[in-house]
């Protein structure tokens, strides 16, 4: 990702704190990111952070098809497909899309 790094240091007036890449929710499309204050390493923070991303990409096509699949490349990296258009949008045309059955939210 453009703009996106791994390993990030962040600073404010009081203190510096280092945070790092520690996994992505395929199915809610939040980044896990581990945060520790460089004074106190032991001190770990996990924060789940929403970015733009699969499932935006992937609610917005399936606003337009039937079904969507996402489709791993290789590690995580994703392509997103869009079958069966829509012939037309309402309420009841817009059932659970196939790859969320069966998680919880």
């Amino acid at each position: 990702m453009i703009g996106y790094k791994w390993a990030l240091a962040e600073a404010t007036e009081e203190k510096f704190t280092v945070s790092f890449h520690a996994g992505y929710d395929f199915h809610r499309g939040t980044v896990r990111r581990i945060y520790t204050e460089l004074g106190k390493p032991e001190a770990l923070v996990a924060m789940e952070t929403y970015m733009w991303g699969l499932a935006e990409v992937g609610a917005f096509l399936w606003l337009f098809f039937e079904e969507v699949d996402f489709l791993r490349l290789r590690n995580e990296r994703y392509f997103i497909l869009g079958r069966k258009p829509r012939r037309s949008l309402g309420p009841a045309s817009l059932e659970l899309p196939a790859f969320l059955r069966g998680h919880a939210p």
